[in-house]
């Protein structure tokens, strides 16, 4: 049986967020006058973690499918495009390689 201090400990950790605080970010980022409620907050970040999750199977079925252990940004690549469509798909990629050729520029000045 658990003791009244456990139970506590429990009840009070957190709940995961995910991508909450990045949608306040972003959206303050696009416009100071919009602000977006709760709610709707918490449906939107469902919907990302269910993009992210879809994904990130396929990005698992296209790695196994080509035979290979390691993940690349090429599976992710192809894994976007194939589940987004039209500028959605563009942008996303474009963004995406952007950050990996910002992250490749970054590990180069460390070492």
């Amino acid at each position: 049986m658990e003791t009244q201090t456990q139970i506590k400990q429990v009840k009070q950790r957190k709940t995961m967020r995910y991508f909450e605080t990045y949608i306040s970010r972003v959206l303050r980022e696009v416009s100071h006058e919009n602000g977006i409620k709760s709610n709707a907050k918490q449906q939107l970040n469902s919907i990302l973690c269910i993009i992210c999750e879809e994904i990130s199977k396929l990005c698992t079925q296209l790695t196994r499918m080509s035979k290979k252990k390691t993940l690349s940004v090429k599976e992710v690549d192809n894994a976007v495009r194939i589940i987004m469509v039209g500028e959605l798909a563009k942008n996303s990629t474009m963004h995406g390689m952007r950050a990996v050729e910002n992250f490749n520029d970054t590990n180069c000045k460390q070492t």
